[in-house]
């Protein structure tokens, strides 16, 4: 993960729950120790609002303890339009020897005025497409235990991951023309999984029960 020393400010399009880890990991092999070291702050939530932000400007504003420099790694599901219009300025005139690492499973939903301030790295995803493929082949009973998993353990990452990935495949599959209220239920859905009080189970079932076979 070369960009993590080329580039201020990188935005991981890709899966939250690991690419935290693999980012730590990453700074490790460079040298640059984060157990421990003040200047790493690392920050995962649902929904990052401005007040997450503003810890983050208030740490970023302050000079770096460390030879390294300041490193925030920030994962998030979703983020409020007042924290990305706070955090822009910021990460437009850093201070010195200060990254960003974004992380969050879908760039599109950032404002195109802070997206235009990242560079933008896509995590891998054919597992993910194969998943996806298998899914619209199945049955609806078939459906509904591959997503078991996910409806257990209230996986709100995975599955607005799992989405995405099945609104591409519903792109390329002609979808939007085939059975356009599908793709629209599917896009409105994925932005409800973004809602802390939504039900996990009640949008997956819906989409195994609702989405073509192909």
């Amino acid at each position: 993960m070369l960009e993590l020393l080329s580039h201020h400010a990188l935005l991981l399009e890709t899966e939250p729950q690991d690419a935290v880890a693999k980012v730590t990991s990453a700074l490790e092999r460079a040298k640059i120790t984060v157990a421990g070291n003040p200047d790493v702050l690392i920050l995962e939530h649902e929904t990052l609002g401005i007040d997450e932000v503003r810890e983050i400007i208030s740490r970023a504003s302050a000079r770096a303890l460390m030879p390294s420099g300041k490193w925030f790694i920030i994962s998030f599901l979703s983020v409020t339009r007042e924290a990305q219009n706070a955090l822009l300025k910021t990460i437009e005139e850093p201070t010195a020897d200060t990254h960003f690492v974004l992380i969050t499973p879908d760039a599109s939903r950032i404002l195109p005025t802070l997206r235009s301030r990242l560079h933008i790295v896509k995590g891998e995803s054919a597992e993910s497409s194969k998943e996806v493929e298998q899914f619209l082949k199945n049955p609806i009973p078939t459906r509904l235990t591959q997503l078991a998993p996910m409806i257990k353990d209230k996986d709100r990452a995975r599955a607005i991951s799992f989405l995405r990935e099945l609104e591409g495949a519903a792109g390329e599959k002609g979808f939007a023309t085939s059975d356009p209220d599908f793709v629209h239920d599917l896009i409105r859905f994925r932005d409800y999984l973004a809602d802390r009080g939504s039900s996990v189970k009640i949008i997956l079932e819906y989409i195994a029960h609702a989405a073509p076979r192909a």
